[in-house]
């Protein structure tokens, strides 16, 4: 008899045991199809397979969700104000082609086939712009510089790409033009993967509580899970497409700017030279530590007012 009751018992637990396991990996098969997702894009990006075709099937995404979001609304103002936020750029059609149009997917089209020709407008020129700059340091530094890098801006965010100069001499600097799409990608694929895990934890714990409501918080955390997913493939393809579209090598007006900006800064900040009448005889006052800043958190809103988390903006 004492027996079979411990055999019982051992059982239950086994039991038991094995649904918590169960239920785990169902929680496990959620994010695995959205892990398989995101390292499929970023391997095509590190390896250049599909890159081309991905960033096209973003651009293309992003102008039909946008199009088809304001014409059910028919707000053509506030469809003209997100192109302009999002790829600093007017809209190839007026209000009363919006309006007339029933189909948003003709819109759309138009949209996709003006920012693909103006993106191809665009590395056209950068590629004419740094070629001669690349063929300017072979024929000075001769085959002692193997790599270049290559500032790239949008206004706000700044990159550094690294560039083959071989490679960029042979391809006529369209490898530059492909390591900036390639260097893009990842960047905010993997910024935005990292702040979707920490979303997802969070939620994978507020869900439990869904059992006192007499739910399955599986199934809420199913359902929760895949809008969090597709808004961070909308928020990629956002991300991406607005930081090639207006991306471009920095002009020597601009470096000229910021040359001067410092220059001014440095001249205007008051300095002790020693040579005042009060100051004469006396020995140079000693250099006190700089002070730092008060240190922002991460998740913090940024100090400069642009309504942006900390490590999305100056923080990044």
């Amino acid at each position: 008899m004492m027996t079979q009751t411990i055999e019982r018992n051992q059982k239950r637990m086994e039991q038991n045991n094995f649904g918590v396991r169960k239920r785990l990996l169902e929680y496990d098969d959620v994010m695995n199809k959205q892990r398989t997702n995101i390292y499929r894009m970023r391997s095509s990006a590190l390896f250049g397979e599909r890159l081309s075709i991905d960033l096209r099937n973003m651009l293309y995404n992003w102008c039909n969700e946008t199009v088809t979001q304001f014409k059910d609304s028919g707000d053509y103002q506030e469809l003209e104000m997100e192109v302009i936020r999002t790829l600093a750029m007017d809209l190839p059609f007026d209000e009363d082609t919006f309006q007339s149009t029933r189909d948003p997917e003709v819109l759309a089209e138009m949209l996709f086939d003006n920012l693909t020709q103006r993106y191809h407008d665009k590395t056209e020129s950068m590629r004419t712009q740094a070629l001669p700059v690349f063929r300017n340091i072979r024929t000075e530094q001769g085959e002692r510089i193997e790599n270049i890098v290559v500032p790239m801006t949008d206004g706000v965010h700044n990159y550094q790409l690294t560039v083959n100069m071989q490679k960029a001499l042979n391809t006529e600097c369209r490898a530059m033009i492909h390591e900036l799409e390639k260097s893009t990608t990842l960047e905010i694929l993997d910024d935005e993967w990292k702040e979707h895990l920490r979303e997802v934890d969070d939620l994978k714990q507020a869900v439990q509580t869904a059992s006192y409501e007499q739910k399955d918080p599986l199934l809420i955390y199913k359902f929760e899970s895949f809008n969090l997913f597709k808004a961070l493939i909308d928020k990629v393809n956002k991300d991406i497409v607005s930081f090639l579209i207006k991306a471009g090598l920095p002009t020597q007006s601009s470096v000229q700017e910021d040359k001067h900006r410092v220059e001014n800064h440095q001249t205007s900040r008051p300095e002790n030279t020693g040579n005042t009448p009060q100051q004469a005889g006396k020995p140079k006052p000693k250099a006190q530590p700089v002070r730092a800043e008060e240190k922002v958190e991460r998740n913090a809103p940024c100090p400069c007012g642009s309504g942006k988390k900390f490590k999305k903006c100056h923080g990044k």
